[in-house]
């Protein structure tokens, strides 16, 4: 039996672990597989297999940092061999997914995707409540809910639609809810933690933002990276919502009173004095009816003030970005003019030390010259008086070989005039 280390061990055990929670639900699930939460960026994703796979991958099993570290080849199971391998291909398969946004967003809207919110609306709720895809259990895809009335709920942020839907069931007052994908981050290189740190919208949490409304009403308008429907506990809500104190609706008080008519023609036909009470009830209807009028005015109104508010929040908002830009573009122009004084500064500087460094030059090889002449001069005089000292020395040696022979001259011609004298 081969001997594997206490690292390639804690591998072993929790590759088991995962395929037994995948056994259940026939096939692995793709967060489990790089353990890595729902909401994990594609930065995390890619970082979670980079890590996996120097363990795991075919080719560095049995290097350093590898689920077989220190094992011999010869000695690996068979078995453990085909469940490394299968531990890779469920690695590279999770990769792959999890980092394509949509492929990613498929899988957490599947069965196989092992959703929570999913897992736990399924048996309760079903797939289908009503017609249309509004009441789909993952309502309408790549269509957004733009229905006015009601206040909008924000319901925090999610990961998946199945996650949306289950937080707009929880809530007391959600109706209609309306989920964002994740925005598709572009792809993240995995060559290292510096090429990483570039992509900065990779580093994104893989989270949707959720909203809902309290009303039933249905404008749908395309938007590939939205999807909309209706809470699988609408109609409950909404009759239990119609049934509160102060939220009687013309349609209830329609039904209430079409439902008191047969009474109500019986008890004329039987008291005389009813006719009052009838017109009473008219003139309190048409009252109410005026009421009802009076408040949706009032909302028609405020819905107006809040756009006008909107606008104005909006055309405050385009003036200070027009300010800003036009401030940034005369910081640019001064951020240029002061560089070209710069440059007309350093362009000056160098040509004056240039001119300096041209005056020393000249300057030295005007002492250089004239250190040269001088030299030049010097010995020109010392040749001269080297071939002076020659030649006074040649002169010196020919009157030295010439005088013995002048003093025998001179003392012969003495000795011839001494001769004649003495004759």
């Amino acid at each position: 039996m081969m001997q594997i280390n206490r690292f390639g061990f804690r591998r072993l055990a929790l590759l088991a672990l995962v395929v037994c929670s995948a056994g259940a639900a026939q096939q692995e699930d793709h967060y489990g597989a790089l353990g890595i939460p729902r909401a994990a960026s594609r930065r995390e994703v890619k970082r979670a297999f980079r890590d996996l796979a120097r363990a795991w991958h075919p080719d560095k099993l049995h290097a350093e940092g590898g689920a077989f570290e220190g094992v011999d080849p010869a000695e690996v199971d068979e078995a453990d061999a085909v469940l490394a391998k299968e531990r890779f291909v469920a690695i590279n398969l999770a990769s792959e997914v999890l980092s394509d946004p949509a492929r990613r967003r498929a899988w957490d809207d599947s069965k196989d995707g092992c959703n929570p919110a999913l897992l736990e609306l399924l048996p309760i709720r079903g797939l289908q409540w009503g017609g249309g895809c509004d009441s789909r259990l993952l309502g309408c895809p790549g269509e957004l809910n733009t229905a006015g009335t009601g206040p909008l709920l924000e319901l925090g942020a999610v990961s998946s639609t199945a996650g949306c839907v289950l937080a707009c069931d929880r809530h007391p007052s959600c109706l209609a809810w309306m989920f964002h994908f994740p925005a598709a981050a572009p792809a993240t290189p995995v060559d290292g933690d510096e090429k990483e740190s570039a992509d900065s919208d990779s580093s994104v949490a893989w989270t949707g933002k959720c909203t809902g409304r309290t009303s039933l009403d249905w404008r749908p308008e395309k938007d590939e990276n939205a999807s909309s429907g209706f809470c699988p506990s609408a109609k409950k809500k909404n009759a239990e919502m119609q049934a509160l104190p102060g939220r009687t609706s013309m349609a209830a008080v329609a039904q209430r009173i079409l439902a008191a008519v047969p009474a109500l023609l019986s008890t004329l036909l039987e008291d005389p004095r009813a006719i009052a009470t009838l017109v009473a009830g008219v003139c309190g209807l048409l009252l109410f009816w005026r009421l009802q009028e009076r408040w949706r005015e009032k909302a028609q109104e405020g819905l107006v003030a809040q756009r006008d508010e909107y606008r104005a929040a909006e055309m405050k908002r385009i003036a200070e970005e027009v300010e800003e830009r036009r401030r940034h573009k005369a910081l640019e122009k001064e951020l240029k003019r002061a560089r070209w004084e710069a440059k007309e500064l350093e362009e000056t500087r160098r040509a004056t030390e240039a001119e300096a460094q041209e005056v020393l030059l000249r300057e030295k090889m005007q002492q250089n010259y004239a250190r040269l002449e001088a030299s030049k001069r010097d010995k020109l005089l010392a040749e001269k008086k080297a071939v002076a000292a020659r030649q006074a020395a040649r002169e010196q040696e020919q009157l030295e070989k010439a005088l013995p022979s002048l003093c025998r001259e001179v003392a012969r011609e003495v000795g011839v005039r001494s001769d004649s004298v003495g004759n």
